[in-house]
């Protein structure tokens, strides 16, 4: 294949392998992809807000909860000789009672959360 460049007004042939021809296309190929993909995307959110912002809070709160539950039993339980005995001491610090107040809520944000989707599913389904 060649390619013409006229550049100051001097005519430039090129010539490409029958390979970088393949790897240029296939590179176009994957940016038309990734644009019709996200396009697609953006247009799904825009009709949808309500139920993507939902799942992206929730799906925090699960993340979150996840993090901070691992995190108070490392730093604020340590599962040792040492942990157990200065665990009464530990626990009390801003640091566990924080924690402990984002697994409390965590914890309780998610079962609401499961409550919600029982009864949208219920009243979809009886309806």
């Amino acid at each position: 294949m060649i390619i013409i460049i006229i550049k100051d007004n001097i005519i430039i042939k090129l010539m490409i392998t029958r390979s970088q021809y393949r790897n240029n296309r296939k590179k176009e190929i994957k940016e038309y992809k990734y644009k019709y993909y996200m396009s697609q995307l953006i247009e799904l959110y825009s009709h949808n807000k309500l139920i993507s912002n939902t799942i992206a809070i929730y799906s925090s709160w699960i993340f979150i909860h996840f993090v901070s539950s691992h995190l108070y039993s490392t730093y604020c339980t340590n599962y040792s000789l040492w942990g157990f005995l200065s665990s009464p001491i530990i626990v009390s610090t801003p640091v566990c009672r924080g924690l402990s107040w984002i697994i409390y809520t965590g914890s309780d944000t998610i079962f609401n959360m499961w409550n919600v989707l029982g009864t949208f599913l219920l009243s979809y389904v009886s309806s």
